[in-house]
């Protein structure tokens, strides 16, 4: 009896002593899950890119004519026709963003937000044509100008102004001090299209430093303009997610850009009109983003 008693006991403390052992889950296979996620991403991407330039070539053998646009100082409502043409069409489709980009300085120090929205939607195609690295761009770009559509909708006429708007958005008690913007905001969406536009000046400036055919010296002279453009302006602020994944798209960056000129003078010419032109814009929306304290430098995903 008494043994049947302790043996009794013993089993009653082995089973409350029972011990579940889950394995740690090892953060290299987490990692790599993201990994391959993000090289599926990369490759819908790029079977977008192809699809798309499919079509243009296929619409370019088609066109008969060329249309050549001038820079100037255009109307509001000449920048909107002209930000709804197709750049593919133009012989010089950069004096055709330039003029995009000039027409959104509103005042001396002010910015038209609608006109904004067009010169980047009209941006979009042209950069598509020089491959499928910069999809990763065109996507973040899209992503921008619904940010700034949100609030920019709630008042139209009013908040063609940036300035006003990015006041609205602050009266409303969305943003806190310190540079932390609300995310999705305009303020927001203004933020990384301003460092979008200025991660292209990086690169076009670098290309215009450069001697004539320098990409025949060096043909990973345009690889290289983008990864130092993107180590100046984009970097400090993407997480490890959003590096890996521009470290992927660097691998399909071509060896020059698309004609998009008569002669190589001429968009050399065209390349330091835009960037001239972007770089004031980006100027006075980086003055009016510090001086509302709308400046977040914290880093994305």
């Amino acid at each position: 009896g008494k043994e049947l008693a302790a043996l009794s006991r013993r089993l009653a403390t082995m089973r409350s002593q029972v011990v579940i052992d889950i394995p740690a889950v090892p953060l290299i296979e987490i990692l790599l899950v993201i990994v391959i996620y993000q090289l599926y991403k990369l490759s819908v991407l790029a079977q977008e890119g192809v699809n798309y330039m499919r079509a243009l070539n296929a619409k370019k053998s088609s066109t008969t004519a060329v249309i050549e646009q001038p820079v100037s100082n255009v109307s509001k409502d000449r920048a909107r026709s002209l930000s709804q043409a197709p750049l593919a069409v133009v012989a010089r489709p950069l004096q055709q963003s330039t003029e995009l980009f000039s027409a959104c300085l509103l005042g001396d120090t002010d910015v038209n937000v609608e006109l904004l929205n067009a010169a980047l939607r009209s941006y979009c195609p042209l950069i598509q044509q020089i491959g499928a690295f910069t999809l990763l761009s065109i996507r973040e770009v899209h992503t921008n100008m619904s940010k700034i559509e949100h609030s920019f909708e709630l008042a139209p006429v009013r908040y063609r102004s940036m300035r006003e708007l990015l006041e609205a958005e602050i009266g409303s008690g969305m943003h806190q001090p310190g540079g932390i913007v609300a995310d999705p905001s305009a303020a927001m969406g203004l933020l990384w299209a301003r460092r979008g536009l200025m991660f292209w000046v990086h690169i076009y400036q670098a290309w215009i430093d450069s001697e004539l055919g320098q990409n025949e010296k060096d043909p990973m002279y345009l690889h290289k303009c983008v990864e130092s453009a993107y180590n100046k302006g984009l970097q400090p602020f993407n997480g490890w997610l959003s590096q890996k994944s521009f470290q992927l798209a660097l691998r399909a960056v071509p060896y020059e850009f698309p004609k998009w000129a008569p002669t190589e003078a001429m968009q050399r010419e065209d390349f330091t009109e835009w960037v001239e032109v972007v770089t004031r814009l980006c100027s006075r929306m980086d003055a009016m983003q510090n001086e509302l304290d709308l400046e977040d430098t914290r880093k994305s995903i």
